[in-house]
């Protein structure tokens, strides 16, 4: 791939100055583009979110995520690859006293062809401590983390990021608390291509494919460690990867994993392809809230190339010429992830995000009924979490997953918890004297019994949380904080 030097100067206007060390690094040649051509405002806006994509990555171009030559499609799925014990955080921002291990394992996608994955597990400071009267080792707690979208090429990886794409908001904060938290990247992210050199890629939207890569996950993970083995565990996940966690609870009513305790979804947006329709009838009507837009772009062309990936001849229907032309000649050659993607369409007027019919194909319409979670069988206990002005995945569309899975499941051990004035980030901090603390009830208590031998909680419960000091209350669709690193010249700055 040809290769163009982008200097300094491009950036340094509008990039902070931590952006500026690493402006003047290699991006990949997007000449090809007519749309977003060097030199336009397009160009420079996207290469901004190319290069702080860039910086944000703790180990640019790991040899870790190369598959290894023992790895075989006959392999049982959850059989580990390789793993890293412990990994250098010298470029992380991950908490003093945490440490990480990163694995590569075996799953399987929506046509059940086993492919390696990536994941990684973040330690807790401590041993868990010694239950009273137990005569056996104590079990380290497990949180299996399901990441929100942060893109579909193999750069977009949550292991590969310093804080780990949901830093403090979720990981740390569990790992604080003294759980082991194991990760999955998902197929086509991390890992990006078999041994062979054919490409993974990452079929955004495959909600039970993304289900399986979370049980081998846990599989995987407690083969590297049997200290893990048979840890007791919950399964969390937000915005895809709260669709992610629900989509593995209704896995687990079919082939559960030994230790299962319960999922929590947060900002859950169960039904892609759905979304894509109501925000395209919503565009129809003259609706311009944040949802319309957000589900109109990154999500929608995921989805689309996702089902591309799985039925080539789909061949990528619905992308309009712009969208295309950016799509090929800019995201696909930069590997871009959230942050680029957003900025690369950003001027793209909605109208021209798609050729809305894409959704009444009969191949679109096969993968939603392949791939949507809700309203189906489940392993509970399942806690849904959704912010009252959620501008990404509108609560009224979480509560119609709800209703539909209270519809179809008799006796739902099913919790539905709405923050009031709250949006798609900001309802997990929110929220998290709650989750935190339903997490170690689930985790810490009395294993659960079978269903006819303990007593049913109310079913479905739906409840409503009010804001305080709403009227003072900053709210954002993304987190309004970043983690960070000092000059290593600077450690200083730490010490505020």
């Amino acid at each position: 791939m040809a290769l163009r030097f982008v200097l300094g100067a491009l950036l340094a206007a509008a990039a902070p100055p931590r952006l500026a060390l690493v402006a003047a690094q290699q991006i990949p040649d997007l000449s090809g583009s007519t749309t977003c051509a060097p030199g336009s405002s397009c160009y420079n806006r996207t290469v901004q979110g190319i290069v702080y994509e860039t910086s944000q990555r703790a180990l640019p171009g790991s040899p870790y995520y190369t598959v290894p030559l023992s790895f075989s499609e006959d392999l049982p799925p959850g059989s580990l690859l390789s793993v890293e014990v412990a990994t250098n955080l010298r470029n992380y921002t991950v908490p003093a006293g945490l440490t990480m291990s990163r694995l590569l394992y075996t799953s399987t996608n929506l046509d059940g062809r086993v492919l390696p994955a990536s994941a990684y597990i973040l330690w807790p400071a401590t041993l868990p401590s010694e239950q009273p009267g137990s005569s056996n080792p104590p079990a380290f707690p497990m949180v299996a983390w399901a990441h929100g979208t942060s893109g579909i090429f193999e750069p977009c990886a949550p292991s590969n990021y310093k804080a780990l794409q949901y830093n403090f908001m979720v990981p740390f904060a569990l790992a604080l608390q003294g759980m082991v938290v194991v990760a999955p990247d998902y197929a086509g992210i991390g890992v990006g291509e078999y041994p062979d050199g054919e490409p993974i890629p990452h079929v955004y939207g495959a909600l039970p494919a993304h289900a399986n890569d979370v049980a081998n996950a846990i599989l995987a993970a407690r083969e590297a460690f049997p200290i893990l083995d048979p840890s007791p565990f919950v399964t969390a996940g937000h915005s895809q990867g709260g669709a992610i966690a629900w989509s593995f609870a209704e896995r687990q009513a079919r082939r559960p994993v030994a230790g299962y305790r319960g999922t929590l979804a947060f900002a859950a947006g169960t039904d892609f392809i759905g979304t894509v329709i109501a925000a395209n009838e919503a565009l129809a009507r003259g609706v311009t809230d944040p949802w319309v837009r957000a589900s109109l772009g990154l999500v929608q062309h995921s989805t689309i190339a996702g089902i591309t990936a799985m039925v080539p001849s789909f061949n990528f229907t619905g992308m309009t010429s712009i969208v295309r032309d950016r799509f090929f000649n800019v995201a696909s050659v930069a590997r871009t992830c959230l942050a680029a993607y957003n900025l690369l369409v950003a001027d793209i007027p909605s109208a021209q995000l798609s050729d809305s019919s894409w959704t009444d194909t009969s191949v679109a319409q096969d993968f939603r009924k392949r791939t949507a979670a809700a309203g189906k069988e489940f392993a509970g206990p399942l806690l849904v979490i959704a912010g009252g002005a959620d501008s990404a995945v509108p609560v009224g569309f979480i509560e119609k997953a709800v209703d539909a899975t209270c519809a179809a499941v008799d006796n739902a051990d099913l919790e539905f918890v709405v923050y009031e004035g709250q949006d798609h980030f900001p309802v997990i901090q929110a929220s998290q004297s709650y989750w935190m603390q339903w997490i170690k009830d689930r985790l810490h208590g009395p294993k659960p019994c079978r269903s006819a031998e303990r007593p049913r909680p109310a079913s479905c419960v739906k409840r409503n949380v009010s804001a305080f000091r709403a009227q003072f209350n900053q709210q954002y669709i993304t987190p309004n904080w970043l983690v960070t690193q000092a000059p290593p010249s600077a450690p200083w700055q730490y010490s505020i």
